[in-house]
């Protein structure tokens, strides 16, 4: 895949993300699930009224489940500042998925899906931020979303010559951290396991940046018509996964 079919791709996915919806849901339904929209299917369902459902009645009781015959799908919407509310929501979510054995096992699993949501709550200073995950057949998809402050715009604080949010995305791989002196391993360390532990198809985007990796080919570019309203960051990969041992990657 060449540079020009890679912006395509993530151009297209990042345009699809609203779906077709109306002005008033768009504040929360701008974070949709790109695989989610590609795929639009889902048993007899639309994907957009489908997820819209699901992300409504998720931001009504903090927790969502749709099971079905070849899967489900679980929406988690986080409340803003309240950490104890949060640890609950991802203890149901832990539950849902059952045997953590089957997603690369229960210490891979839960620090995977734990960093991504402890940053939200760290640097994004979010209105509204989602975990949602979905098992199709043999596909598992997750992914963390939130409208909050940009990976740009939270490393600028200790790091203001950062331009773009290609600079932004590198420097954060490279473990920049906006917390002062700290070094921030978090998102290069999920990435690391997503990557080589997990064998993932990875799309990040945050403002006008965007990253996208699949087995040895990455691209990490400015989107130059369309920017996203915060940060996302989705995983895909293929069932079974054998069980991850997360300290071979942070």
């Amino acid at each position: 895949m060449n540079e020009e079919d890679s912006k395509r791709l993530l151009k297209g996915l990042i345009t699809g993300l609203s779906g077709n919806i109306d002005v008033e849901n768009n504040k929360n339904l701008d974070n949709i699930l790109p695989f989610w929209y590609k795929n639009k299917l889902i048993g007899n369902f639309e994907k957009n009224d489908l997820i819209r459902e699901c992300i409504l009645k998720a931001d009504q009781n903090g927790y969502h489940v749709y099971n079905y015959n070849r899967g489900f799908v679980i929406v988690v919407s986080f409340p803003k500042n309240e950490m104890k509310i949060r640890t609950h929501l991802l203890d149901r979510f832990f539950e849902s998925i059952g045997d953590e054995n089957n997603y690369g096992g229960k210490n891979a699993l839960q620090y995977l899906v734990s960093e991504l949501v402890d940053n939200i709550y760290q640097h994004s200073h979010f209105s509204h931020a989602y975990l949602g995950v979905e098992q199709f057949d043999d596909f598992f998809y997750v992914c963390v979303c939130d409208d909050g402050v940009t990976i740009r715009e939270s490393l600028r604080k200790v790091q203001p010559n950062i331009k773009t949010g290609r600079d932004a995305l590198l420097k954060a791989l490279q473990g920049v951290s906006s917390k002062n002196k700290e070094r921030g391993w978090g998102l290069s360390s999920v990435i690391n396991i997503a990557r080589n532990g997990y064998h993932a198809e990875i799309l990040v985007a945050s403002s006008d940046g965007a990253l996208w990796m699949k087995d040895d080919s990455q691209k990490i570019f400015n989107l130059e018509d369309e920017s996203y309203p915060g940060t996302l960051l989705e995983f895909h990969m293929t069932l079974p996964l054998k069980e991850v041992d997360i300290y071979d990657y942070i």
